[in-house]
């Protein structure tokens, strides 16, 4: 390389910065280097590329800029053999940090870089007025960002790989707009999409189709023409409902957008048209009878078991009234009852007692003995004829008597006092004493 070209090089070289010209780099002591395919010229620190200096390769390459122990590190300025240029900052030889860079063609990014990678918060922006500004990770638009097209379509909400994917929004030039999910650049999952008309579809899409379960509507006000049902392949094919504005409506089967298969069509004035649909017209129609006719018959049927289910609830009424007084009656005829066989239990225990001292008295008197057991068989007897009178007047005035108590009623009033003698022997067996009854009752 002939050395006279070179300063040549150095005193005419046209700088991107202002003071990194020929003389302004003469007055902070620049040196020359020269080596086969470049030529540094600028500061030096321990024989390293240390300060202000510029570098120009034989390729066809720049860079002015700051250095740091051999590299490139801190404000600088780059272009590149292929006519692209970088701007910003420099972190060991690579972009980093905030910086512009330009491509060949006119594309600009201007953002964040990581090591020569762009990555963060960036504006890229392309031909014709495309647009982009979000987030970027590895060199593409990753995270939430918005992307303006060429023809005036925009997009704001997530990307991954440079495509849509995630949340967003999309607003079209003809005045179209849809809002909902997206998997690689396309319309996925639930959406609603809005056109220009007025019309809307509120559903599920797959690859940029409607398909499954969705709702359109003509206008977003009512009335207004209405489907919900199923879509496939952005029709309505499969189950669905039609719903006009006038009022009629389609239940039945749709294939391609039209009427086909199984279906019923109810009119406004309550006609009903069931059969078989192709291509939307009926070609089997299903015969049945007037609706007004069964809605007749249904209302007769309606009023028979309504006065039916009247009639059997006056019966029951009447009969639990019954019921009521009969119980009334049996609870006072029982409490008489009661009562009467009390006072006779109170007046006996009373006699009995009386009876046994008088015993106890006379046990040496025969005569006295033979005395009150007369008295005792005179007063037994006369409690059986008291008892029977009582009973008979309860009858005529009551009505018949309660049913008999059962014998274990009077058990209950049985008084049993048990003694148990247990004894312990060598093999351990228990012998238990057998108990005495005491009737209340005196015989």
């Amino acid at each position: 390389m002939n050395y006279q070209t070179v300063w040549d090089q150095i005193k005419f070289y046209e700088p991107h910065f202002k003071d990194f010209n020929y003389l302004d780099l003469q007055k902070v002591h620049a040196r020359l280097a020269i080596a086969n395919n470049y030529i540094y010229y600028g500061q030096f620190e321990n024989n390293q590329r240390h300060g202000k200096g510029i570098l120009l390769q034989s390729n066809g390459r720049k860079y002015e800029g700051e250095w740091q122990n051999d590299q490139k590190q801190g404000i600088g300025w780059e272009l590149l053999a292929n006519g692209s240029q970088y701007e910003g900052n420099y972190i060991m030889g690579k972009p980093h940090g905030q910086g512009k860079f330009t491509w060949a063609n006119g594309e600009v990014y201007e953002g964040q870089w990581n090591l020569g990678i762009k990555e963060g918060q960036g504006i890229w922006h392309g031909l014709k007025g495309e647009l982009y500004q979000g987030e970027w990770s590895n060199n593409v638009a990753f995270g939430y960002g918005e992307h303006i097209h060429s023809n005036g379509d925009r997009y704001v909400g997530n990307f991954k790989d440079w495509l849509k994917n995630g949340e967003g929004q999309e607003y079209f030039s003809n005045g179209d707009m849809y809002q909902g999910n997206y998997l690689n650049g396309k319309p996925h999952g639930y959406g609603e999409y809005y056109w220009s008309n007025g019309a809307v579809f509120q559903g599920y899409f797959k690859d940029g189709l409607r398909c499954g379960k969705g709702i359109w509507k003509r206008r977003v006000d009512s009335p207004t023409d209405l489907y919900q049902g199923d879509y496939d392949e952005d029709k309505k094919n499969g189950y669905g409902v039609y719903k006009w504005s006038n009022g009629n409506e389609y239940h039945g089967t749709f294939i391609n957008d039209y009427k086909n298969g199984y279906g019923e069509m109810h009119y406004v004035d309550g006609k009903v048209l069931k059969g078989n649909w192709e291509q939307g017209k009926l070609v089997n129609e299903i015969k049945q009878n007037s609706p007004k006719k069964a809605q007749h018959s249904f209302d007769n049927h309606i009023k028979i078991v309504d006065n039916t289910n009247n009639f059997n609830k006056n019966c029951q009424n009447k009969n639990k009234q019954i019921d009521i007084q009969y119980d009334n009656e049996n609870q006072m005829q029982n409490n008489v009852q009661n009562e009467f066989d009390n006072e006779m239990q109170s007046n006996q225990y009373i006699d009995a007692s009386i009876s046994n001292k008088n015993i106890h008295k006379n046990n040496n008197n025969p005569v006295s003995s033979q005395t009150h057991r007369t008295t005792k068989t005179i007063r037994i007897r006369q409690y059986q004829k008291d008892k029977s009178f009582s009973m008979s007047q309860q009858n005529s005035q009551y009505g018949p008597s309660s049913p008999k108590r059962d014998i274990s009623e009077k058990n209950e009033k049985q008084k049993t006092q048990t003694k148990f003698c247990i004894k312990t022997s060598d093999n351990f067996y228990l012998h238990i004493r057998r108990p005495k009854q005491h009737s209340q009752y005196y015989n």
